[in-house]
């Protein structure tokens, strides 16, 4: 019943500072979180620099096997955009 309501929600709520929270229970109370964190398919790195997201995936390596999650690593280790980003947001000073 919770997954429904989620349905289609979850990248909004994952990027807002107390829904995440919410996200982030709801993937560790889970049996198939792989349901929720589908949505990420194609916003993998956008997510990953974000300020809240970021915590749900760190989440997600923690709590979940490899296969469900090697899509974010691997969109994350192919794309060019995601060493820009990061030297973009954190090596400002460089």
């Amino acid at each position: 019943m919770l997954m429904k309501r989620f349905s289609g929600y979850v990248v909004e709520m994952s990027r807002s500072q107390y829904s995440s929270r919410v996200v982030q229970k709801a993937i560790e109370c889970m049996h198939d979180a792989r349901i929720l964190f589908g949505e990420y398919y194609g916003q993998e790195i956008e997510l990953a620099c974000d300020a809240h997201a970021n915590h749900i995936m760190k989440r997600i390596f923690i709590i979940c096997d490899w296969m469900h999650y090697e899509f974010i690593v691997n969109a994350l280790i192919t794309s060019a955009d995601t060493v820009l980003l990061l030297l973009s947001k954190h090596l400002v000073s460089i």
